[in-house]
């Protein structure tokens, strides 16, 4: 049988979630999968995680995927639902 052995890196990220209006959103979802995070009072977060697409989310605001990746700390936007 074979064995397949996949690695990945972890990056730091220092990660801001706001509003259309660029004020910060706290307690919104991070699913960094594995595991979640939640953001502060001032909408941020810092995170360890890999790379790839991780999903944002709070209540009374769109559901946000995000390709996190190693050059980028984001200010990620999420849209009021309607």
């Amino acid at each position: 049988s074979n064995i397949q052995i996949i690695l990945s890196r972890e990056f730091d990220y220092h990660i801001k979630v706001v509003d259309e209006e660029g004020k910060p959103i706290s307690n919104a979802i991070i699913d960094a999968n594995p595991g979640q995070c939640v953001t502060d009072i001032n909408g941020e977060v810092h995170i360890k995680c890999t790379e790839g697409i991780k999903h944002i989310y709070k209540n009374g605001y769109e559901h946000k995927q995000y390709r996190f990746s190693t050059n980028n700390n984001p200010i990620i936007t999420l849209k009021k639902r309607q």
